[in-house]
């Protein structure tokens, strides 16, 4: 599997609400393989490949482009940034960590007195530019400019590689793949790449209302357990995609499940059953939009999610597109 797109991906800044640049990269490289190409005013990008299923059901297929990232909301007179977090992020890891706004600025983020694990107050934090006065600061950026973490894809072994940003544009990847084929499905297959997923999947939830769907499956990550983290729970990198079963805003169809694991099983690719503390994604946007559908999430196993450095296995990656592959391709009955 080629992974120079995915490398893209992933070094691209698209914090949440502010994902053009991916848009933009993913749309050109695809557009020419779907029936209709969509978006909206939140910025999502559909991709509608019409099946040739006599019983074929609507599926909706989410990625999101978006990545959480830091947003100016103060110049102060030392000229330091005060800012705000846009999506969840780990502060004992944001704190001292290197940082690039759009515009290719750079700065570290420092902490006005002492910063421990169990600091919350992301006020106490401040971007460094490295200039002492808020007229030189001025100069550099501006307050709502936007920021990520400064860090670059990267293989640690043939298997294994680390970036930032890899939730979710590995998902974007996954779909773009899927696309190149340029198949048809015996399902009408409407792939989303949504926005403003870190942020209450706020994009997601718009595109599902657009176009109400019987089935829904958010093409995403989900925490590893196979190294000391914050969640109990038995995901692991390297052994399959992680199929959702339930977390705090979904309890996925059951029938729906049967059907990923049984395309799992026709593969021969392994998967995994997750259920989580914590947490959400766009299944459950799209589980509750309009009158509701059935959905769940396909999760590559991530470790160190929302930070810098995060970790996947390729494997996983190109286990993950032959189920998808195969489950689109299959008549979906369910019972009452």
């Amino acid at each position: 599997m080629e992974t120079k797109k995915l490398e893209e991906l992933c070094n691209m800044i698209g914090v949440a609400g502010y994902e053009e640049e991916v848009r933009r990269y993913i749309k050109a490289d695809i557009a020419q393989y779907g029936d209709e190409v969509m978006s909206d005013a939140l910025g999502n990008l559909i991709v509608f490949k019409k099946g040739y299923g006599e019983n074929k059901k609507k599926v909706m297929v989410s990625a999101h482009m978006d990545e959480v990232g830091f947003q100016v909301i103060k110049i102060n007179e030392n000229g330091t940034l005060t800012f705000k977090l846009l999506g969840f992020g780990w502060l004992p890891m944001v704190y001292m960590s290197k940082v690039v706004f759009e515009n290719g600025q750079k700065g570290v983020i420092g902490c006005n007195g002492g910063f421990d694990s169990s600091n919350r107050d992301v006020t106490k934090l401040y971007i460094d530019l490295g200039v002492s006065t808020k007229a030189e600061a001025e100069k550099l950026v501006k307050i709502g400019d936007v920021a990520t973490y400064d860090s670059y894809f990267e293989h640690l072994t043939d298997d294994l590689v680390v970036a930032k940003a890899i939730d979710d544009r590995v998902g974007c990847f996954m779909q773009m793949e899927l696309l190149k084929d340029n198949k048809a499905y015996y399902n009408d297959v409407y792939f989303v790449f949504s926005t403003q997923e870190e942020v209450g999947t706020r994009g997601g939830l718009v595109a599902a209302k657009r176009i109400s769907p019987e089935v829904g499956i958010a093409f995403d990550v989900t925490p590893s357990n196979d190294r000391p983290c914050d969640q109990a729970g038995d995901n692991r990198v390297g052994k399959g995609p992680a199929l959702l079963i339930s977390d705090p805003s979904l309890i996925a169809d059951r029938q729906l499940v049967k059907y990923l694991e049984s395309a799992a099983e026709a593969c021969g690719e392994e998967m995994q059953r997750s259920c989580i503390m914590v947490g959400g994604s766009d299944a459950a946007a799209m589980n509750t939009a309009t009158t509701g559908c059935k959905s769940t999430l396909m999760g590559i196993v991530i470790r160190y999610c929302h930070g810098p450095y995060s970790i996947i296995s390729l494997k996983d990656v190109e286990g993950s597109i032959k189920i998808m592959d195969k489950f689109l391709d299959t008549e979906l009955v369910f019972e009452d």
